[in-house]
């Protein structure tokens, strides 16, 4: 150390009570998936990060520093015997049940040292020969009591006797061919002890009763960085990483090293000006760790084992996240749910679903597939069978042999159209897929007296859909109201628009006259061609309209299923409007089914 300013007096640790650990998770959120959540985990009564380090250059600031993460350097004392010799080259410090044992390179001793003055105790009286002058980083194995050491110089494992100070050597040039092993700590559960090479940058595994010296991972430290010191805590392997500066040690920092990788994670922040050899850990905060208890998708933590870390989800949904902290007395675990809403306009869900946002996930007939993908869901039917593949399922389908997606079914008989018309039992003459039985077969009309076929006789012309204007002032019009099949007979013609009391005879042909357009024939056209078939005379009455049906059976077998015929009807009129007596209305023709 540098600044003679920052050694003051400890004063008087006193042990306070501890105080129970807890945790808590943070509050509930919702986001919008994919965004990130930020956790804002806490703990209450957690251990603070303590280490103490010494500032050993045996000059004037040869003191013990203690190290508290987030307040800095707490406490600072000079290490001297009660006369005044200074132990200014502290090499470690241990604790051993309580009592904190270190080395001094310089004076070669093994003492005892009260934390809280300085106060040096020597074990023994005289140094160490000069056989061992430079006996660095203590290891103690606290089952069999065994206190361990290196000598940098000799390169030698060394067993200091704890009570007297004796040292011993473990096996015969144990560390021959690695020049830098400052630091040494045992590890009780595989009773071995490790030791760091700085110059090989090589962790080295010790046999503590003969030496036997095995290789280890290549440790990833940084340029200008070393260890001086390593010791095992909670299972972990820290250590005292100092940097140089100019070759000499300047500021120092405490780091973790993973024995499987090598990699190096800083702990603590920087402890500056400090030419420290030493690493005593007193405390570590209590280990935290992030995990998922529950939820539809994989949990991605920027840093599981921080408090406050950024969350980011696979899958939208409901999750519950587990802030677990490993205290003495056990695991604390507390939880958040988090929810990450994959559909923020629809109020009802966070999930798209099976039906995608916006539309209820509901199973009506409860055979597990939902409604907005069961092809029939009034009936229960997992196995979605649609052997027609018209998108219905069969027990709903009214046709399952052919395809009907639209499920007409016009006479309401249960029995799809699609296998009515496929089986024979209803026919389909104009192929526009409905049975021809379902249809009012309007006919088709042509042959009128609006001017759109042959001119009306003197320019007598009446309105669309009907013939040329009579003695009422407008012309005569035939209607099909009726169906066209053959077996029921049932086509029934309209006439109407007749002049009052007026016969009038309905005849059919088998062709059109001049191509529909007809041909003028008294006040009207004439519209049939072809074989032609009269009808008998009817009368039209005060309302000037009758209709016609039976024509089946009145055409002496003429008209069959699959025939087309023409319809007209030729009538009487007055002297008006052209003076001949007689007009016609439109023609309509009709197609037979059976």
């Amino acid at each position: 150390m540098r600044t003679a300013g920052l050694l003051f007096a400890l004063g008087t640790l006193s042990a306070p009570l501890v105080a129970q650990v807890s945790v808590y998770a943070g509050v509930d959120q919702a986001l919008n998936y994919p965004s990130a959540a930020q956790l804002s985990g806490s703990v209450g009564n957690r251990a603070p990060l303590e280490w103490w380090t010494g500032d050993g250059n045996n000059a004037t600031e040869n003191a013990l520093l203690r190290w508290v993460e987030g307040s800095g350097l707490v406490g600072a004392a000079v290490v001297a015997t009660a006369s005044g010799t200074i132990f200014g080259w502290p090499s470690d410090w241990i604790d051993v049940g309580g009592v904190i044992y270190g080395s001094d390179v310089a004076l070669r001793q093994l003492y005892t040292v009260n934390p809280t003055t300085g106060l040096a105790t020597p074990v023994h009286a005289s140094g160490w020969s000069t056989t061992w002058s430079n006996v660095m980083s203590l290891a103690h194995d606290p089952v069999g009591d065994r206190l361990f050491a290196v000598d940098l110089y000799r390169k030698q494992l060394l067993r200091i006797q704890r009570t007297t100070g004796a040292i011993s050597t473990v096996g015969s040039g144990t560390l021959a061919g690695y020049q830098q092993v400052k630091s040494l700590a045992y590890h009780q559960p595989s009773d071995t002890l490790y030791a760091l090479d700085n110059y090989t940058k090589r962790l080295l595994l010790l046999n503590p009763t003969t030496g036997a010296l095995t290789q280890s991972v290549l440790v990833q430290m940084a340029v200008n960085r070393q260890f001086e010191d390593i010791q095992f805590f909670g299972g972990e392997l820290y250590g005292s990483y100092a940097g140089t500066v100019n070759g000499n040690l300047d500021f120092t920092q405490l780091a973790r090293i993973d024995l499987a990788t090598g990699a190096v994670t800083a702990v603590s922040s920087i402890v500056p000006d400090c030419s420290a050899h030493t690493c005593l850990v007193r405390s570590l905060p209590e280990p935290a760790a992030w995990s998922k208890t529950s939820g539809p998708g994989s949990v991605t933590f920027s840093d599981a084992s921080a408090l406050a870390p950024s969350a980011t989800f696979s899958a939208p949904g409901v999750y519950v996240l587990a802030l677990t902290v490993t205290s003495a007395g056990g695991p604390l675990v507390d939880t958040v749910t988090v929810i990450a809403d994959g559909c923020p306009s629809d109020p009802n869900k966070v999930t798209a679903g099976a039906c995608g946002c916006g539309v209820p996930d509901i199973d009506s007939d409860l055979d597990s597939v939902p409604d907005c993908l069961d092809n029939c869901p009034t009936l229960a039917n997992a196995a979605q069978g649609d052997a027609d593949a018209d998108g219905v399922g069969d027990l709903c389908d009214n046709c399952s042999a052919h395809a009907n997606a639209s499920q007409s079914d016009c006479d309401g008989d249960g029995a799809g159209d699609e296998c009515e018309l496929a089986s024979g039992s209803q026919w389909d003459v104009n192929a526009n897929g409905i049975p021809d039985s379902c249809e009012v077969a309007a006919g088709s009309v042509f042959c009128s007296g609006d001017g759109s076929a042959a001119p009306c006789p003197c320019a007598n012309f009446g309105a669309a859909g009907e013939g040329c204007r009579n003695s009422t002032g407008v012309g005569a019009r035939l209607e099909s109201i009726g169906g066209a099949s053959v077996s029921a007979d049932n086509a029934l013609l309209s006439v109407t628009q007749l002049p009052a009391h007026k016969s009038g005879i309905l005849y059919m042909g088998t062709a059109m006259k001049n191509g529909g357009a007809g041909a003028a024939l008294g006040d009207g056209l004439r519209c049939l061609a072809g074989l032609n078939r009269r009808f008998s005379v009817s009368q039209g009455g005060a309302s000037g309209s009758f209709t016609r049906g039976g024509l089946v059976a009145s055409s002496s077998g003429l008209i069959a299923a699959g025939t087309t015929w023409h319809f007209q009807v030729w009538y009487r009129d007055s002297a008006q409007p052209c003076g001949s007596q007689q007009n016609f209305t439109n023609a309509l023709s009709l197609s037979f089914v059976p």
